[in-house]
């Protein structure tokens, strides 16, 4: 019989299924997942528009010879035990094998980064996302959907795209200029992503729905993020821009939106 699979197992075999290494039992409960769950879907068919693009742009060299063999070797003389167990028995090891790609350009790390421990780590699941999206749309070049500074064209934009409609603000005063919006998927969910620009730095505001209260500030990979909650929206700004700056940014929206 087959295993049934949830969204994050489906998330974290989003690899090895694009790979072709799961086994037929597998890859029919992974598609049989992606049968009833469009957000998964949504996910899988972003993974491989993005392989598409980093595949034409990364050059190709041929493997050293007697690499193959090595391999081979080395998988034959370890315990036939290891190699029998499931896929999504070994989570965690998948997870930071797709750590280890995404750091090589890999597509699927914003889904498979496991919760983090360490010291100056995001801790929150939703605000990992936020950072992985960040640098996917940055990897891609992929920053904006609808290129405007006019909040009364980003907007209405988002209307009907996303499930919440963020506010929008334009900061250019304050030096913090808005160059338009995308959608984009957080916590596995569409959400709205406004898209700043400050000196050379770009900065990505993600907007969802509020599913818990709370602010902090945190860093991952040299990218900054400051996130809180406010009027019933979680806010998340990630950028490479020094802590004090992207600070300053939430300060100036916070008061923005609290005097509407």
């Amino acid at each position: 019989m087959t295993t049934a699979m949830d969204c994050e197992a489906v998330r974290i075999g989003l690899s090895p299924y694009l790979d072709g290494e799961l086994d037929a039992e597998e890859r029919k409960a992974f598609e049989r997942h992606l049968e009833a769950c469009k957000d998964c879907r949504a996910v899988l068919d972003e993974a491989r528009a993005m392989s598409r693009v980093l595949r034409a742009d990364v050059p190709h060299e041929r493997a050293p010879s007697g690499l193959a063999a090595r391999i081979q070797a080395g998988l034959a003389s370890g315990d036939s035990r290891v190699a029998a167990r499931r896929w999504y028995g070994r989570m965690p090891a998948l997870a930071a094998a797709s750590v280890a790609l995404f750091l090589l350009g890999g597509v699927t790390a914003r889904w498979v980064i496991p919760p983090a421990t360490e010291m100056g780590v995001v801790q929150d699941a939703a605000a990992r996302d936020a950072v992985a999206a960040h640098v996917r749309a940055l990897v891609s070049e992929r920053t904006i959907d609808v290129a405007s500074s006019d909040q009364h064209t980003v907007k209405p934009w988002f209307d009907g795209r996303v499930e919440l409609a963020p506010p929008v603000e334009d900061l250019t005063g304050e030096g913090f200029r808005l160059i338009g919006g995308r959608v984009d998927f957080v916590g596995g969910r569409r959400v709205a992503a406004l898209v700043y620009r400050h000196r050379q730095h770009v900065l990505t505001l993600f907007v969802t729905p509020a599913a818990a209260e709370g602010a902090g500030q945190e860093t991952w990979q040299g990218y900054n993020l400051v996130r809180w909650s406010q009027g019933g929206m979680r806010f998340l700004a990630v950028s490479d821009l020094e802590r004090g700056e992207l600070e300053r940014f939430a300060a100036i929206l916070r008061t923005r939106i609290a005097a509407k």
